[in-house]
């Protein structure tokens, strides 16, 4: 019995529909309409998070000029506690912005509608009281 190779049409790759990413501290994170993208962030007592969104082509590469929102952004914003963090999302939804407050955790999130797609993605951020220690370098490569 001979098997054959069906190629299912869900798996092919994007043939030029856009591609939104989510940036935290320089990282991209791909949202999918198909999945809800949760990402993990430990940030210490006074770190300031900015969190943006980039819409890229099929190569990962940003689009020139962004591609129109169906509607803005919307962030989302729920701490475990009081006073974990203040959090602040621009009026056209194009970031926000998470300051540490004291220990604890929080969970922000992002819905981007693009071509009647709706791409979902949270981060759960942890704070931590403890002082840190330098441990490494990072290389931080923005493409714009």
């Amino acid at each position: 019995m001979k098997h054959r190779h069906h190629h299912v049409r869900s798996h092919r790759r994007h043939h030029g529909h856009p591609r939104v990413f989510m940036v935290i501290s320089g990282y991209y994170y791909e949202l999918n309409p198909y999945w809800r993208l949760e990402i993990m962030t430990q940030l210490t007592v006074g770190h300031v998070d900015t969190l943006t969104y980039v819409i890229v082509d099929a190569n990962g590469n940003p689009m020139i000029p962004q591609p129109a929102l169906d509607s803005p952004a919307v962030w989302t914003d729920a701490p475990s506690a009081a006073g974990v963090e203040t959090f602040a999302a621009a009026a056209d939804g194009t970031s926000a912005v998470v300051t540490a407050t004291a220990a604890g955790s929080d969970t922000v999130g992002l819905t981007v509608i693009v071509g009647g797609k709706t791409f979902t993605a949270s981060d759960l951020i942890t704070v931590s009281a403890a002082p840190q220690v330098a441990s490494g370098v990072q290389i931080v490569d923005t493409v714009v």
